[in-house]
């Protein structure tokens, strides 16, 4: 009897936290089991504290079928109960209509007067989710853990605005893949240009990636952008870079160093500022 009521004033007494919280909030235990939500944490994952209560919040927050760091995502809860410290990473979770949302997670180290140590964990939205622009062909869809990893790598790096290299065959959807970062970035409502570097001659280069001024060569009528100022405040997207001759990168090299250009035939420098995307299908 006492021990029944002594767990009956425990859990009284985790609910009592987590409601005292305006921001989505979990307690879970050593063994990734959730323990108490908050009222924001149900409307935000579409579940009933009866439905998370008990239930892993690996399952619950990321629909993963193992805890975040066996899918290589930094996770606060090994920290947690590893150092008994305060610990905040950035994750992906899912809501209850399944779109992904980018969040920061803020664990902190909770002891009951029973001398139990379990984890709050307060979450802070940093993207909302929005794929409403995207069809469902453009959507990228699957349940395999390496998929699901592959994604959840994807979100954390759209969140910056740092240079990346997709690698892969043939076919495994690496264009997808840099549209998917695009679309999960600040630059979203912006230009989304692709160069295949496999077409472009060392004659035709320049021309199409910085333009060029008018009587430049013959047959250029009138000024014309490239590529590069297309894609300003956006995103560019260099598919199959490894096939881009020596010749051609050094070009490329000074404006994505310093984002400054100018037009075939012009005198005027220009100025871009892009996000760079490279694919390969090849070792580098």
């Amino acid at each position: 009897m006492l021990l029944n009521e002594s767990k009956a004033a425990g859990a009284i007494e985790l609910q009592s936290l987590v409601d005292s919280h305006r921001q989505p909030f979990v307690i879970v235990d050593q063994e990734y089991r959730i323990l108490a939500v908050n009222k924001a944490y149900e409307r935000t994952y579409g579940t009933s504290h009866a439905g998370a209560v008990g239930h892993y919040c690996y399952k619950i927050s990321h629909n993963n079928d193992v805890p975040c760091h066996e899918v290589g995502e930094d996770c606060p809860h090994q920290h947690l109960f590893d150092k008994g410290e305060e610990h905040s990473c950035v994750h992906l979770h899912y809501d209850q209509d399944h779109r992904m949302h980018q969040v920061r997670v803020t664990a902190y180290p909770l002891v009951t007067s029973n001398g139990a140590l379990y984890m709050g964990e307060m979450i802070e939205e940093i993207s909302p989710p929005d794929d409403t622009r995207l069809n469902d062909n453009e959507r990228m869809v699957g349940e395999a853990p390496a998929f699901t990893a592959c994604l959840q790598q994807l979100g954390l790096v759209a969140a910056s605005d740092i240079p990346v290299l997709l690698q892969g065959e043939t076919g495994t959807g690496k264009e997808l893949a840099a549209n998917y970062i695009h679309n999960g970035s600040t630059r979203k409502f912006k230009p989304f240009v692709t160069i295949d570097c496999t077409v472009l001659t060392d004659s035709l280069f320049e021309a199409e990636v910085f333009g060029h001024a008018r009587g430049a060569f013959t047959g250029s009528v009138g000024d014309r952008a490239g590529l590069m100022e297309q894609a300003n405040g956006g995103t560019l997207f260099l598919d199959e870079v490894g096939e881009l001759p020596p010749s051609q990168q050094a070009k490329l090299l000074r404006v994505l160093e310093t984002g400054k250009f100018r037009r075939v035939g012009g005198r005027g420098t220009r100025k871009t500022d892009i996000r760079l995307i490279c694919a390969s299908n090849v070792h580098l």
